[in-house]
């Protein structure tokens, strides 16, 4: 035997030994879910955690902008048509997926459609979706269990942060509320507050007139002014016309990991720090 023989057959055990090993750290990864929608990605993650699933969640598109008007590029249809099990959605924010339902995996999950497509700042809309997302998961043989650690599911979750939102807005005697977009407008009519959204969906239309008149009649109003919320995102410009209010607009998106959480502390930091 030569040198180099010798040498090749150590190198063959020892990949022998190490491929075994080399699956077994794959499977500890678990299996791979993706998803169209990087707020889906957090709620997944979350849920993940929450019920101990060990699932590997990715995202096979890049949304650069907004995610209403994003168009996916034929490299990010073709990997988003390669996925094995996808959750797609909301079909409101991701409209080109009803052009593209032919070709995508034969294990995906439509987001059921509503009229609110942020589902997560929707107690009864997101308990909906959690369950429409283990059902799914389970159908596709992923997920062994649906019972959370210490029984606490994302939707008791989501249960407390609307109520904990309303304390906040109790206590800060809030009555009326401009908003820059519609995301939020649902729940904050639940709780009772007199909403007025500025801009539609479209993050690039123009304020109309008559919505600006009645924002500047709020702000100039002595009652409502005193319990007004102004609330922008980083997506649309506060119309210049508002900017004399006395009242500071409050910045916030809902595209983010844990946003309703991040606005009740938000409201939390600014009624806190005037009273």
């Amino acid at each position: 035997m030569t040198k180099f023989t010798a040498n090749l057959l150590i190198i063959l055990v020892i990949l022998h030994v190490l491929m075994p090993i080399t699956a077994m750290a794959n499977d500890k990864e678990g299996p791979q879910v993706s998803v169209t929608h990087p707020q889906v990605k957090y709620i997944l993650e979350a849920l993940n955690s929450l019920y101990h699933w060990n699932l590997s969640i990715v995202q096979p598109l890049t949304i650069k902008g907004s995610a209403h008007s994003f168009e996916p590029s034929i490299r990010d249809l073709k990997n988003i048509f390669s996925q094995r099990f996808l959750i797609a959605g909301p079909q409101g924010h991701q409209p080109w997926l009803n052009h593209s339902k032919t070709n995508l995996p034969k294990n995906t999950l439509f987001l059921p459609s509503s009229n609110n497509e942020h589902f997560w700042l929707d107690k009864n809309l997101g308990c909906k979706n959690e369950k429409a997302v283990i059902g799914a998961l389970k159908a596709w043989g992923l997920i062994q269990h649906d019972e959370p650690k210490n029984n606490s599911r994302w939707c008791d979750k989501l249960t407390k942060q609307v109520k904990e939102l309303g304390e906040v807005i109790k206590r800060a005697k809030v009555t009326h509320a401009i908003l820059a977009h519609n995301a939020i407008s649902p729940l904050l009519k639940t709780l009772g507050l007199k909403v007025l959204v500025l801009y539609t969906d479209d993050h690039h239309a123009k304020v109309t007139a008559g919505k600006l008149k009645s924002a500047l009649g709020w702000q100039r109003n002595k009652v409502i002014s005193k319990h007004l919320l102004q609330i922008s995102e980083p997506e649309n410009s506060w119309p210049a016309p508002l900017r004399n209010s006395e009242e500071r607009v409050l910045q916030w998106s809902p595209l983010k990991k844990d946003s309703l959480q991040n606005l009740i502390n938000l409201l939390k930091d600014y009624y806190g720090a005037q009273n």
